[in-house]
């Protein structure tokens, strides 16, 4: 049977996904509903509902389809937009995708429901049970959709405010002289012309020195690369 937890009357703009026997509104409080609200989601805009599963095998696709597709009455009567899964299985299926993991905090939009939903995958708060590393998962994904919501961008978003592209190699060597003894930490990025061996050789490199700064600058020989 098809149930839902609200957090409060309002507007709701967030249906969170979950199986059956993670119904329990406190869990769901401490592990999603409080830490999007620390984001700038109001916990009245949050209803959860449920999964249902085969509890003795792999639960099939057309179980996935026919609760979904009751679920989608329920999600649209109330005008939500934003989906967030906490059952890889269910998100493989809204989204149309055949795997999960390449997906983690990207706004799925074409979903199977259609219309105006977008869904994001989210690590269920019970496999923290078993290993407590998932937490930045989670963290990740409610980072993702609480971005997505309030227009602030993607969590993969780096804006780079110093970014310098020396041309000659003494404008190389000053830029490295200068930056490079200050770095508490490096990140190093080598692009190649082409992924086929014969074809590869070395293009470009660049250096970054927080999420901010970076150099970039040619090495290839007798080739155009523009940055």
């Amino acid at each position: 049977m098809l149930t839902h937890i609200s957090f409060g009357k309002g507007q709701k703009t967030l249906a969170i996904l979950i199986p059956t026997k993670d119904m329990d509104r406190e869990l769901l409080i401490e592990y999603y509903v409080k830490p999007l609200e620390i984001q700038g989601i109001q916990r009245e805009s949050i209803v959860v509902f449920n999964l249902e599963q085969n509890h003795n095998k792999k639960t099939p696709n057309t179980l996935i389809k026919a609760w979904l597709k009751a679920l989608q009455k329920s999600v649209e009567g109330l005008h939500i937009e934003n989906v967030l899964v906490c059952d890889s299985d269910y998100f493989k299926v809204l989204a149309r995708v055949t795997k999960s993991d390449p997906h983690w905090g990207y706004p799925m939009r074409d979903t199977l429901w259609l219309g105006n939903i977008t869904a994001f995958v989210c690590l269920n708060y019970r496999a923290l049970f078993f290993n407590p590393a998932g937490q930045k998962k989670i963290d990740f994904s409610l980072k993702a959709v609480a971005n997505h919501m309030l227009n602030k961008g993607s969590v993969f978003d780096i804006v780079l405010k110093d970014c310098t592209y020396p041309a000659d190699e003494a404008s190389i060597l000053r830029e490295l002289e200068v930056h490079l003894p200050m770095a508490e930490a490096l990140t190093c990025d080598i692009e190649a012309y082409s992924l086929k061996v014969d074809k590869a050789g070395l293009a470009s490199i660049s250096f970054g020195y927080d999420k901010h700064k970076q150099v970039s600058f040619h090495i290839g020989q007798n080739q155009v690369i523009r940055f």
